[in-house]
């Protein structure tokens, strides 16, 4: 008998407890809410015309292997580094013929808009070429450098010139 005493007393004590709490976060539910609409109610914020003022906390960078140097006003790269970016994208051209500038984006770590000016570059001086139009341009090793056979070609012109005034 004394044990069904026990268990019952041990049972009055745990619902009140839990009255007790419901009660509380009942309240706590109803404070913040009450602070939330007269904080609101308060003070209407003023918003006018043109773009919003910044945060006190400016948003972290996304994190990249190789953080870029800043850049001048204008966004503007270097010669030197549009052509170790070419290098790069050669290199990667090279090892994954048939790849996509969204694939070599991903692979070195930079973004398609970046890679667009040392293709282009790759591209004139016959290091690499493309298959496929738009969305569906592929990429391959090239034949050699037309840039290069270029300056022969005009001081061969050149020799010619010198031997007829002669």
């Amino acid at each position: 008998m004394p044990k069904k005493n026990t268990e019952a007393e041990i049972q009055a004590l745990v619902d009140t407890f839990v009255a007790e709490l419901s009660g509380l976060i009942q309240r706590s539910a109803v404070e913040a809410a009450m602070e939330a609409l007269s904080g609101s109610l308060g003070a209407p914020v003023k918003r006018g015309p043109g773009r919003p003022r910044k945060t006190a906390a400016p948003a972290a960078p996304k994190a990249t292997a190789t953080a870029p140097k800043k850049r001048s006003k204008r966004g503007r790269r270097s010669s030197k580094s549009v052509a170790r970016m070419a290098e790069r994208a050669l290199q990667y051209v090279k090892s994954h013929p048939d790849c996509s500038v969204g694939e070599m984006g991903r692979a070195l770590n930079t973004t398609t808009k970046e890679l667009r000016l040392p293709l282009m570059k790759l591209t004139a001086e016959n290091l690499i070429h493309t298959v496929g139009q738009k969305r569906g341009t592929r990429y391959r090793p090239g034949a050699g450098s037309a840039r290069k056979a270029a300056p022969r070609k005009k001081a061969a012109k050149k020799a010619t010139r010198r031997r007829k005034k002669k």
